[in-house]
C-alpha cells in the first residue's frame, strides 16, 4: 500500500485526458483481488477546485456541457467511493498562512501544501510515507523544500 495526497491539478488529470493522466490513473486503479491498493487523499478545497477546473474546461470550449456534468458526477462519485478527504482546520489553516511566507504560494496551493504536510506528519509516526503529487512547479518546489516527496505527474 502507497498514500499519496493530490494537489487538485493532478487529480484533474484523473478526470480529464492530458499530460500525465495515465500514471494518475495507474496510482488510483491499481488493484489487489479486494480492494485499491493504494490509498489516495485531497484537501477538502478539491471539493471546489476540482469542480471549478472542470468548468473552466467547458467555458474554454476544450470540453463540452455534457464532459463537464459527467466529469462532475464521476468526481463526486468517487469523493463518496474511492477518495479520502483531509479536512480543513485550524491547525492546515495557520500552517497555510506561515508557508506563504516562506514560499511564493498561492492562498489555496497554501492550504493544499499544508494539508499534505499535516497528512504526511500523522502517518510518519506509523513508520509511513507519503507522495504528494501536484503539476504546479512552485507548489512541488515548496513541498520538496518542506520535506515531502513530490511528483510532477507530467513528467511520467
Amino acid at each position: 500500500m502507497a498514500i499519496y495526497y493530490f494537489d487538485s491539478s493532478a487529480l484533474v488529470k484523473y478526470f480529464h485526458r492530458e499530460s500525465g493522466s495515465e500514471w494518475v490513473k495507474a496510482i488510483i486503479e491499481t488493484r489487489n483481488d479486494f480492494e485499491f491498493e493504494n490509498k489516495v487523499y485531497l484537501s477538502d478545497v478539491g471539493r471546489v477546485e476540482i469542480p471549478a477546473a472542470f468548468a473552466l474546461l467547458a467555458r474554454t470550449r476544450q470540453i463540452t456541457l455534457s464532459a463537464r456534468d459527467q466529469m462532475y458526477d464521476a468526481f463526486a462519485q468517487d469523493l463518496r467511493a474511492r477518495f479520502r478527504l483531509v479536512y480543513l482546520t485550524s491547525a492546515i489553516l495557520q500552517r497555510a498562512a506561515q508557508l506563504t511566507q516562506q514560499h511564493p504560494l498561492k492562498a489555496y496551493d497554501a492550504v493544499q501544501l499544508a494539508s499534505g504536510i499535516i497528512l504526511s506528519e500523522s502517518f510518519r509516526a506509523d513508520a509511513l510515507s507519503l507522495t504528494f503529487i501536484a503539476s504546479d512547479k512552485t507548489l512541488l518546489q515548496a513541498a520538496q523544500a518542506e520535506g515531502l516527496v513530490a511528483e510532477n505527474p507530467s513528467d511520467h
